[in-house]
């Protein structure tokens, strides 16, 4: 054998511990599908920047079944191999996009930037992700 010292192997010369990867229990990911959903609900309040093409946001948004949209998001969007991952891909996927339909379809493009959207994100009853106007 090669009698080489850690300077010789970069990379693993900085690895100090190896930390095993396991599944999120469905608990652990109705959390974190949550916390994705409060991110989205932070980025949707800042207000639109029509001089940066922005013209999505100053969207008030609120969840009528929040505690079943987590679940319904971690039962068919959860896997295991990505982790957290594919639950924020989700939520920008199938949440974020359907708040955007809704807002695109609703609405007019404004040059207002003090105009604020209210929307209601609900579970139909396909488990399909619903957007209301309130």
């Amino acid at each position: 054998m090669n009698d080489l010292t850690p300077s010789q192997y970069p990379f693993a010369g900085r690895v100090s511990s190896v930390i095993p990867f396991l599944p999120f229990t469905p608990d652990e990911q109705a959390v974190i599908a949550h916390k994705y959903l409060l991110d989205l609900v932070t980025s949707m309040k800042q207000p639109k920047a029509i001089q940066q093409s922005q013209l999505i946001g100053a969207i008030n948004l609120r969840f009528r079944q929040e505690t079943a949209l987590c679940r319904n998001l971690a039962s068919k969007d959860y896997h295991a191999d990505t982790g957290a991952r594919s639950l924020e891909a989700a939520v920008k996927r199938r949440v974020r996009n359907a708040v955007v339909r809704k807002s695109l379809e609703s609405s007019q493009v404004t040059h207002e930037e003090n105009t604020v959207e209210d929307y209601v994100v609900d579970i139909g009853s396909q488990g399909e992700i619903v957007v209301l106007d309130t």
